[in-house]
């Protein structure tokens, strides 16, 4: 969903090398998306990507991403959305 000026805040699960190659860069050129949040239980890709897309908000895994997303939306799942970004083999 979008705020009131027509922005999408995501947060991302997974700093692997799919996001940097891919996913962050094409994030960058869409004016509409703010990336406000990143996850990884790598603390080096969490850090390198948090810098590359400009995110304060990091987290050291996606349940805690979701646990402050969470509490800071106080339930309203409409003001934003998370991306989980991981490796194939752990997809469920």
């Amino acid at each position: 969903m979008t705020d009131a000026r027509g922005i999408v805040r995501l947060g991302l699960i997974g700093c692997g090398r799919a996001v940097l190659t891919h996913h962050a860069p094409a994030l960058r050129r869409v004016p509409q998306i703010r990336v406000t949040a990143v996850a990884d239980i790598d603390a080096g890709r969490l850090q390198e990507v948090a810098e590359y897309l400009g995110v304060p908000e990091r987290y050291a895994s996606g349940d805690e991403l979701l646990g402050h997303v969470l509490s800071v939306l106080g339930g309203d799942r409409d003001e934003g959305d998370v991306d989980a970004l991981l490796p194939r083999n752990i997809h469920t």
